[in-house]
């Protein structure tokens, strides 16, 4: 008789892989929010001459997105922790998709104001609950490669947006002869409405479609089985988790006497400088400086953040060489220190560019 215990099914069972489906959705809400960032830049030559305002008050509509987003970063997370990602992000896509859309009947210099606000506060939740959406569902030796694909989901996002939106805009002026129009074409000074509304409501579609797929926890999914709850939680993890967040708020004061943490935003604060010129003064320094056509300014912002999605691959590869070979510490420090040293390089150099494509080459 034959007494060997017969293979238990558990430990057979091939791990679901729903949770590559939830980094998708997190990377498709990173597409969504930079193309919802960058579109207004793109468009704002036609913006400023439809509302009649000038330079320096589209420059302080693009300014304040930036002052509510930095404002919001810190209770975005604070509600995805409470609340959970699915309910908080999912109202968050919605919120910032509704104001894009709403775009679309700015008339004043105020609505638009107002809505470029509201835009900035509530993409302020996209990284900090992506962040989270990560640390839920992917087990720990492939969290690094999850963030790199969500954020590769934020540049690709920018590097369509300004193509996108400029020939969405050409053919909304020109109809059927989009095709053949030439390259130094402008549009019509209202067609960046419809394109706001196009974006606005593919947003929301997207925000139903989150909310509709995710799920806070592993265990909680109905497609996830026991296999994948141990891949991503281990065997103790199985049954653990909760659907509610901690309600305790931030160690505030612990994060302001952190000098490392002060470190990294200065790093941060640098890098973004440059970033922000990007993504919403680049096309009118073309076009103050070069005389460049629309078409062209969409293809030159276009490509320094499509070099961006490389840049990810590349600088993690160094980083890790660099770790590896130097240890965490210093590693890590070159290789952050050594970039941020070409990028300032760069950017000094991009006022002296003698052409578009030059000052192009060099934000890339």
């Amino acid at each position: 008789m034959n007494s060997a215990t017969p293979p238990d099914p558990q430990t057979e069972q091939q791990p679901t892989k729903v949770r590559w489906l939830m980094i998708l959705l997190a990377t498709l809400t990173a597409v969504l929010l930079y193309l919802d960032r960058v579109c207004i830049s793109t468009a704002g030559e036609t913006v400023a001459k439809n509302l009649g305002i000038s330079k320096a008050e589209l420059d302080n509509v693009l300014g304040a997105f930036f002052l509510t987003y930095a404002l919001g970063q810190l209770p975005a997370g604070w509600l995805g922790d409470r609340w959970g990602a699915r309910w908080t992000l999912g109202i968050y896509i919605f919120l910032w998709s509704l104001a894009t859309a709403l775009l679309a009947f700015a008339r004043t210099l105020s609505a638009l104001l107002i809505l470029r606000l509201a835009c900035g506060l509530f993409e302020a939740g996209a990284y900090p609950l992506a962040a989270s959406i990560v640390r839920r569902w992917v087990p720990a030796p492939w969290r690094g490669t999850a963030s790199a694909v969500i954020a590769v989901g934020g540049r690709l996002g920018g590097a369509v947006a300004p193509v996108l939106t400029i020939q969405l805009m050409l053919a909304w002026t020109h109809g059927s002869q989009w095709w053949s129009i030439p390259n130094d074409a402008t549009a019509d000074l209202n067609s960046w409405r419809p394109v706001m509304g196009l974006y606005g409501l593919a947003g929301i579609a997207g925000a139903g479609i989150f909310i509709l797929l995710f799920r806070d926890w592993p265990h909680l999914h109905p497609a996830v089985n026991t296999a994948e709850l141990r891949l991503i939680r281990g065997s103790e993890a199985v049954s653990a988790g909760s659907s509610q967040g901690s309600s305790e708020w931030p160690p505030i004061l612990a994060m302001i006497c952190s000098f490392p943490m002060w470190m990294n935003c200065a790093v941060q604060f640098s890098a973004n400088l440059g970033w922000g010129f990007l993504v919403t003064k680049f096309p009118q320094f073309l076009k103050d400086t070069f005389q460049s056509s629309q078409q062209q300014q969409g293809w030159m912002q276009s490509l320094p953040l499509a070099a961006g999605i490389i840049g990810l691959f590349l600088g993690g590869l160094f980083t890790d060489a660099l770790t590896r070979s130097c240890g965490p510490r210093w590693g890590r420090s070159l290789a952050m220190s050594g970039s941020r040293l070409l990028v300032f390089v760069a950017l000094a150099a991009v006022p002296f560019a003698g052409s578009a494509w030059t000052a192009t080459l060099l934000l890339a």
